[in-house]
């Protein structure tokens, strides 16, 4: 009797570690957080993690430190968005800075990004959620014949904060060369000052306010109507990098 409740026990285990496992494409990638900031107005990462309460994990995103400020430079954006005024958000991959996690591929249910608004000496917390219909849709194949016969599988599953003083920050899913609008957040928390790392944020806040001044740029008060605006990036077909996307 015990021998074989014993083996039902673990035919029931084994069962039910079959129905949970996922299985992925073999090209199939984990998904990355990237962040991107006006070039006024730009911002430092203390930490990214992605949260699956269902499956009870939470990864880290790393990689991001001093990139930030590169990033947001002023030249870099005008580069692909020749009316670019340093104030709104440049939607564009060259200008994002991306995080990397160690190798899970499926989507957390909630985002947390902690930074710091270096114009303002603020550092607030953005937290955003991800449905399950907008989990759906980032896992959805987007399929694409080359002209060499080969098929493209790629996925939107990557997500973007445009991160904004005030602390209000817009979100996307992107890939396969497509920014997709989630929504938008309002901070989770805010803090008066930077709390840790402040030296360091210190002197990232007077390179800000030097970056301003050379442009003879006011950033206080915050003008909200400009730094709302998104210059949308214009993806090129897919098939014109032969490089990345294999045509021939």
């Amino acid at each position: 009797m015990w021998k074989l409740l014993s083996v039902l026990l673990v035919s029931s285990l084994l069962m039910g570690c079959g129905q949970t496992k996922k299985t992925f494409p073999e090209d199939f990638r984990e998904w990355e957080v990237r962040v991107i900031s006006p070039s006024f107005y730009p911002i430092m990462v203390d930490q990214v993690y992605g949260v699956n309460e269902t499956e009870d994990w939470t990864v880290y995103a790393s990689g991001y430190g001093h990139h930030t400020w590169a990033k947001s430079e002023l030249n870099r954006a005008i580069k692909y968005f020749s009316d670019y005024d340093g104030f709104g958000i440049p939607l564009h991959i060259a200008t994002s800075t991306r995080g990397k996690q160690n190798g899970k591929k499926t989507l957390p249910e909630s985002v947390y990004v902690y930074w710091a608004s270096l114009a303002e000496g603020r550092f607030y917390v953005s937290k955003f959620d991800l449905t399950a219909d907008m989990r759906k849709a980032m896992m959805m194949d987007d399929p694409e014949t080359l002209s060499n016969g080969n098929i493209s599988h790629c996925y939107q599953k990557n997500v973007v904060f445009g991160l904004l003083p005030g602390g209000t920050a817009k979100v996307w899913s992107l890939g396969c060369d497509k920014y997709t609008y989630l929504g938008k957040v309002e901070p989770n928390k805010v803090f008066d000052d930077f709390g840790h790392n402040k030296e360091y944020y210190n002197i990232k806040k007077s390179d800000t306010e030097k970056r301003a001044a050379d442009n003879g740029v006011e950033l206080l008060p915050i003008p909200y109507d400009k730094v709302d605006k998104v210059f949308e990036y214009v993806p090129i077909p897919r098939c014109s990098n032969k490089a990345l996307w294999g045509c021939s």
